[in-house]
């Protein structure tokens, strides 16, 4: 997972990477064992902080939808992209290069 690999960047920066999942826990915890993930990870089953961000069910199947947020220590949103596709990709580098601009 890129955001793994390059979370030592984002803490040298002194930026914290949470992911927040809407799949149960039993679901995500092999996965995130498996690939070494060791960046806070939330749980929110019932999806209210996807649907507080607006980026849930934007496919019209249920589902959060990719995206990432910057938030400032006084909790705005500094910077957000949103996947317009399944397959979108949003980098490592990317979110750097937002960090970085603010």
């Amino acid at each position: 997972m890129e955001l793994q690999n390059n979370y030592q960047e984002f803490q040298s920066r002194g930026v914290e990477v949470l992911a927040i999942s809407t799949d149960s826990l039993e679901d995500t915890a092999g996965i995130i064992s498996q690939i070494g993930i060791e960046f806070p990870v939330l749980y929110n089953t019932e999806g209210d902080v996807p649907r507080a961000y607006g980026v849930f069910n934007h496919f019209g199947d249920g589902l959060a939808t990719g995206s990432v947020f910057v938030v400032d220590l006084d909790g705005n949103v500094a910077w957000k992209s949103i996947y317009s596709g399944v397959y979108d990709l949003i980098t490592s580098a990317d979110i750097l290069a937002a960090i970085d601009a603010l």
